[in-house]
């Protein structure tokens, strides 16, 4: 009993205290009958004493107190005025007593020209500091600018030590520096690894590489269920080249989708309406050969037109050959050539090697042999196989140069190596006037591949002959020259005609 009144007796005190210090006894605080500009005058001198207190502090060398009086220069609070040189000042100040932050703060100012003129080896300097004494967001800074000065050693350093910290962009950006060899060895297992954290949390960039990852096989096992998996996830999020690349998948049948180019053209449409100019160039090519769409000349030079102006190299000499044929628009040599010298001297190697046959032949252009082997010579550094094979021809037939079999023969195989047929073809004749017939039959098989007319032809020649295969062979023989035939290869038809006749 005695406890209990005890307790009763201070909380009645407290009651008739607070009934003391309120005459109209309400139980309600006292009024502050002040004028707006008076308490306004009294918060303004407590910020004062505030900053003045904080400012002693920091001239004693408290770090803290210098890290918040930056600040308050920095962006004007507490009723003090912007000052970015006092801001500047404080954060020298602190990074000197190796205070992180203001060592990161002093950085930014020196990347954004604040208060100081803009300085980026400084910046760099010390956001690489205050990452070392800990700061994690100094890491990436580090990073970007590493990367932007193309140090990649060290970049690679500061993204890896960001992406330890689950920065997104870090992670990102290592995947890349991975995939790709920067900085170090390429190593597509931990590049795809990265990459993987990325699209799983939705990053749509990421999840394009992981499809392509699954494609190609190169660090992850080859799938290309999941490759597609992945490419519809990207393609849903609204990524205009995963949106193109499915239109491809679904115009060729790759991935394992059947063919509907009803699908793919949709998928262009999205992946162009985002302003991605190879899908406005597959558009274009859609309405060239009549593919999804009725066939339209005029339509596919508007779609090439717009992605021209994007500068999309193929969709510019798309321009030339529809003026240099009169499709789509009204014949035009003039500007035909000037689409043609504009994506070549975008390197785009179809454009070069053209105008290499131009110079070639003189046609729309003044005949120049020389300046047409040296259009030739950049098309093949940029492994073009036509104009690998033309330059071959060149030293074959000495045009313009000193007559070399042996070179023509090396550009031959480049050539070879790179798809073109027509070098195979010629190096299978040299390779018969050698009198190495197995090894000529071995072009003409690849000629054949690649339904070659005059491969075909000479491959059916050879088993008519008996020449260079293991036996003679009527049927082979047939078959081959009924697919130059189809090709409208004349030989052919007479040599079908033959075998009829011996039958």
């Amino acid at each position: 009993m005695k406890k209990s009144f005890i307790i009763t007796a201070l909380l009645l005190g407290g009651i008739l205290n607070a009934q003391e210090t309120n005459p109209e006894n309400t139980g309600l605080p006292e009024r502050d009958n002040r004028t707006l500009e008076e308490k306004e005058a009294e918060k303004e001198e407590k910020m004062k004493a505030r900053m003045e207190q904080l400012e002693t502090m920091a001239e004693k060398g408290n770090r803290a107190a210098i890290l918040e009086v930056g600040n308050i220069y920095l962006d004007g609070r507490g009723g003090v005025e912007v000052n970015h040189e006092q801001a500047v000042y404080w954060f020298q100040k602190g990074a000197d007593l190796n205070s992180r932050q203001c060592q990161f703060n002093l950085a930014g100012c020196y990347v954004r020209g604040t208060g100081v003129k803009v300085d980026e080896n400084k910046a760099l300097k010390l956001y690489m500091t205050a990452a070392d004494f800990g700061l994690p967001d100094a890491n990436i800074n580090a990073a970007l600018i590493l990367d932007n000065q193309q140090k990649f050693e060290k970049a690679r350093y500061y993204f890896s030590e960001a992406a330890d910290l689950n920065d997104s962009l870090a992670i990102k950006k290592l995947a890349h520096y991975y995939a790709n060899g920067l900085g170090g060895d390429e190593d597509h297992k931990k590049a795809a690894g990265l990459y993987m954290k990325s699209a799983k949390a939705g990053d749509a960039n990421a999840q394009l590489k992981i499809a392509d990852y699954y494609n190609n096989g190169k660090g992850l096992q080859q799938s290309f269920e999941e490759s597609m998996r992945w490419l519809m996830l990207s393609a849903d999020n609204n990524h205009p080249e995963a949106q193109a690349k499915l239109g491809y998948c679904y115009m060729n049948g790759n991935l394992g989708v059947k063919k509907d180019s009803t699908i793919a053209f949709k998928w262009f449409s999205l992946a162009a309406n985002a302003n991605f100019s190879p899908a406005m160039l597959a558009i274009g090519n859609c309405y060239a050969t009549g593919r999804a769409v009725p066939f339209d000349m005029q339509a596919a030079f508007k779609w090439y037109s717009k992605a021209a102006k994007l500068k999309n190299r193929q969709a510019i000499y798309n321009q030339g050959v529809c003026y240099a044929r009169g499709q789509g628009v009204k014949l035009d040599n003039e500007k035909a050539l000037e689409k043609y010298r504009l994506a070549a001297k975008a390197s785009f190697p179809e454009a070069i090697y053209t105008m290499g046959i131009l110079y070639l032949t003189g046609e729309i252009v003044k005949k120049d042999i020389l300046e047409g082997i040296q259009q030739l010579q950049k098309a093949s550094l940029l492994k073009h196989p036509e104009a690998t094979y033309e330059l071959g021809m060149c030293y074959f037939q000495g045009l313009g140069v000193s007559k070399n079999i042996t070179m023509a023969k090396s550009q031959f195989r480049k050539a070879s190596l790179l798809g073109s047929a027509e070098a195979m073809v010629q190096l299978a004749n040299i390779y018969t006037k050698g009198g190495r017939l197995k090894e000529a039959i071995g072009m003409l098989e690849k000629a054949a591949m690649h339904k070659h007319p005059e491969g075909l032809y000479l491959l059916g020649l050879a088993y008519f002959y008996g020449n260079g295969v293991e036996k003679r062979s009527l049927k082979h023989a047939a078959h081959f020259f009924q697919e130059a035939a189809n090709a409208g290869h004349e030989e052919s038809f007479k040599m079908l005609k033959k075998i009829i006749e011996q039958k």
